[in-house]
């Protein structure tokens, strides 16, 4: 019989690591990440990576295993944790599967388009036309072999507008077929039952934690992180180069930003934007974790709550 699953998600800043160490020792569990920038080696600061102190106090899964400057797509984490999971759960472990990256969450939810990987010749082609033409050339070209792909997605985000280009030529379908092919499709986890947990603060005060939270990582190096990474290819990864924090202290490199305050204020107002939309997303995609979702600014034992809200 199927073992259970574990979530446990909420918006940035709101204080996962901690309650997931907590939760994932209660549970004799160890973490997977499914955090979208953690993946990568070397995207430590700014991406909030648990410490190697904290690594040490619960073994974690899915961090620093991909290169900067290669992307780590859905489909390759879903290939990856299967065998992850079934390992864990023979060797008597629970699995909690932390990160705030929907996406990647929902993948567990959700089913995938059923698209094979693109293969490296693909994924350099579509890399190569963004890298030298940019983003309105890939537009162009994708738009070239599906005409409404502007219904699918939005033409103004590279990363999108690639992986889109990529499953095109890839499949040879539209995004509306491929579509089409993903609402009879299956997770591949239905045999399990999934427990999601949602942490919550208030608005103002997720603010507030962001930007401590941001003027920490310049205060730990993150200009100086980003130099090493730029130096080891991030920029030709989509997925990595525009991630909050990494985006703002590469145009800041780039002399796109006026200073370090103007730096700094950026890197605030896209995680303040990100919060938002996180919010958005978990109140629409996963409601009945929403409506019994934890707020750790007023719950004094969280862990305790979380026993009520999951029943196996």
């Amino acid at each position: 019989m199927a073992r259970p699953l574990y979530f446990l998600s909420g918006p940035t800043a709101v204080g996962k690591t901690r309650l997931s160490l907590q939760w994932a020792q209660a549970l004799n569990a160890e973490i997977i990440s499914c955090d979208a920038v953690q993946f990568y080696r070397g995207l430590d600061i700014g991406s909030a990576k648990a410490s190697k102190a904290e690594q040490t106090q619960i073994r974690h899964h899915f961090l620093d295993i991909q290169p900067p400057d290669q992307p780590y797509t859905v489909g390759d984490f879903q290939r990856d944790v299967r065998p992850l999971i079934e390992s864990l759960h023979r060797a008597g472990k629970n699995v909690l599967i932390t990160g705030g990256s929907g996406f990647y969450l929902s993948s567990f939810f959700l089913p995938l388009t059923q698209v094979p990987a693109p293969s490296p010749e693909i994924r350099q082609e579509v890399r190569h036309l963004l890298a030298t033409e940019g983003l309105a050339a890939l537009a162009d070209r994708l738009l070239g072999i599906d005409p409404e792909a502007g219904q699918q997605i939005d033409l103004r985000n590279p990363v999108r507008v690639a992986r889109a280009l990529e499953r095109c030529l890839t499949t040879g379908q539209s995004l509306a077929a491929q579509k089409q092919k993903q609402e009879t499709a299956t997770t591949g986890w239905e045999d399990h039952s999934r427990h999601m947990v949602l942490l919550s603060r208030p608005r103002e005060v997720l603010h507030q934690r962001a930007a401590v939270r941001v003027r920490q990582m310049i205060a730990d190096g993150l200009l100086q992180e980003v130099r090493r990474l730029r130096e080891q290819g991030l920029e030709n990864n989509p997925s990595a180069a525009r991630a909050i924090g990494y985006r703002e202290t590469l145009a800041y490199l780039k002399g796109d930003l006026s200073g370090p305050e103007e730096w700094e204020d950026a890197i605030i107002t896209s995680t303040r934007r990100l919060i938002r939309k996180q919010d958005t997303w978990f109140r629409r995609f996963f409601p009945e974790a929403w409506a019994t979702r934890i707020d750790l600014e007023s719950t004094e034992k969280p862990l305790e709550r979380i026993s009520k809200v999951v029943r196996p």
